[in-house]
């Protein structure tokens, strides 16, 4: 009996969609010493315009100084969002904040990302059809954040090696 009620359960979860949980963790991301609050806000921006595949940037071709790489990355990264299967965009922001979202089938995430002296901190907004309930969340929603998250971190490399050139020159 036990274990057709088992058999009875898999059936039910498998016929109604079952969703995998996760545990959502806010994340603290560092902002490098030498990077103004207006850097990290750019590299967020950057982060979101960018698409997940990575690669050399190939609408500068000849880009060899920190400046050119920079606007190589941005530009590139929106070119190819347009064909990333989860683009992120912009939804609001302000001096010190940005709050962006993602829409998936019929999924949606909002996101918010406050600046601070030394930290950038994430904080889930919003969300439609990811059983959200306190901190536990759809996994995938995990896995977007994650690669968002890795990209902002991307380009705070990025812009603090632009601006680490800039003041050599």
């Amino acid at each position: 009996m036990q274990s057709q009620s088992a058999i009875v359960s898999s059936l039910l979860a498998l016929a109604l969609g079952c969703a995998s949980l996760a545990t959502y963790e806010p994340a603290r991301i560092p902002i490098p010493s030498g990077l103004s609050a207006e850097d990290a806000q750019l590299s967020i921006l950057l982060a979101i315009a960018a698409a997940p595949e990575d690669g050399p940037p190939s609408l500068v071709p000849n880009a060899t100084d920190a400046r050119g790489i920079l606007v190589a990355q941005a530009l590139d990264g929106i070119r190819r969002s347009a064909h990333s299967s989860h683009p992120w965009f912009v939804e609001d922001q302000g001096p010190t904040w940005v709050r962006a979202g993602v829409n998936v089938r019929t999924h949606y995430l909002s996101v918010r990302y406050e600046v601070g002296p030394d930290t950038i901190s994430e904080r889930i907004v919003r969300s439609a059809n990811l059983e959200q309930s306190g901190n536990r969340i759809h996994g995938n929603a995990i896995l977007w954040l994650e690669d968002l998250r890795a990209r902002i971190r991307r380009n705070i490399s990025i812009v603090l090696a632009y601006r680490a050139a800039s003041a050599a020159e």
